[in-house]
């Protein structure tokens, strides 16, 4: 995998799975709890330097030991989803503006799907030879970006919606029984414990950055202030799906999940714990081989870990347009607005091409990990 390909995947990742879930709240000011928003990009800032050294080190064959890379790890990535929660929960008011005029959504939509479903497939014909899942999953995965523009007007219920979004977990299904079971069979304890903890952890930063929960709720005014539990739907992704959302002021706190977004949600923290399951063992395993990790860092294992490394942590770090917005506010103010609505506007693509990118990105490297492990473990 190049240098550029791998920051590729980092930035696309980074912006990606932005439509799951009801737009977060935004709120005005500029501190969160008595903390400077200036203080909160700092941590951010401290958090990813870290990551990014940890990174690099290990790029350059320089990583030292093991409980110090995972403390290096640990405490980047707790600084980075800390400040960023803490930014998302006070960012600033948005303006309604758009980057684009709407007229231009339609066109982008079936462009960007139909690029996505037949990329897929001349990558099929060039490289993946017999494995048939790739491109039906890359096509699936195009026209879940372009279903908006292709069924205009209300589509919230048309049975190619509940296909399409169905039909990813069951192709990944095929992916992880065909390609990645093996070598997860081969994943030690702590491997199997990291992955554990790594899919935990994102479903929980990710619940609090895209707005599935926050314990900094705008007042509910219609519930006159009391608590309140109630059935609903969301028409997100793709479909309506029934929903639950629940408001207690006095905590306070506000959460809601779909069976829509649960499903994207969970495919999503499944697969960055497989990557850092099979990342681990990669990693331990280089270790055990080449004491030399100057000599290991010629070979192909390191930039694995690396680009997996990129690819997952980018996805934690920033997988929503509201992360990026209270980020990006917190530095420019209101001014940021368009960056908001480009992913928030239920008629913009971009959220959902970069959610698809998402799921891609993270399907490739955990099957490159896997290719890794099983060829390893084979010496």
């Amino acid at each position: 995998m190049s240098r550029r390909r791998r920051g590729l995947q980092t930035v696309l990742v980074a912006l990606a799975s932005t439509t799951l879930v009801p737009t977060a709240s935004a709120h005005e000011g500029t501190v969160h709890g008595g903390t400077p928003h200036l203080l909160l990009l700092g941590t951010l800032f401290v958090g990813v330097a870290l990551l990014g050294t940890v990174a690099w080190l290990d790029r350059t064959g320089q990583r030292p030991d093991p409980r110090t890379s995972a403390g290096l790890l640990v405490a980047g990535v707790s600084l980075s989803a800390l400040a960023t929660v803490g930014l998302v929960e006070v960012q600033v008011e948005p303006l309604s503006t758009t980057p684009l005029p709407r007229q231009f959504y339609p066109v982008l939509t079936v462009f960007g799907g139909m690029a996505i479903a037949l990329g897929s497939v001349v990558a099929y014909q060039l490289r993946w030879g017999d494995r048939h899942a790739y491109p039906v999953l890359g096509s699936v995965l195009g026209f879940w970006v372009a279903y908006p523009a292709l069924l205009p007007g209300d589509a919230s219920r048309h049975p190619l919606g509940y296909l399409l979004v169905l039909a990813v977990p069951a192709l990944l299904g095929y992916v992880y029984w065909t390609e990645l079971r093996p070598a997860l069979a081969r994943v030690g304890t702590r491997g199997r414990l990291v992955g554990a903890l790594a899919a935990v952890g994102f479903a929980g930063f990710f619940a609090f950055s895209s707005g599935l929960a926050t314990f900094n709720p705008d007042p509910v005014p219609q519930a006159g202030g009391e608590p309140f539990t109630v059935v609903t739907t969301f028409v997100s992704p793709l479909v309506s799906w029934p929903a639950i959302e629940m408001y207690r002021p006095a905590v306070p706190m506000f959460a809601a999940l779909s069976v829509g977004t649960g499903i994207t949600l969970g495919l999503l923290a499944g697969l960055v714990g497989i990557n850092a399951a099979l990342g681990t063992t990669v990693w331990r395993t280089q270790d055990a081989a080449s004491p030399d990790r100057t000599a290991a860092a010629d070979g192909g294992t390191v930039t694995g870990v690396t680009g997996a490394l990129a690819t997952t942590g980018a996805t934690a770090c920033c997988c929503c347009g509201p992360a990026l917005y209270g980020i990006a506010s917190a530095a420019l103010g209101a001014s940021a607005s368009p960056l908001y609505w480009a992913f928030t506007d239920p008629e913009s693509p971009l959220a959902t091409l970069f959610l698809v990118a998402a799921i891609g990105l993270l399907t490739a490297s955990a099957v490159t990990l896997a290719s890794t492990v099983r060829a390893t473990c084979a010496r």
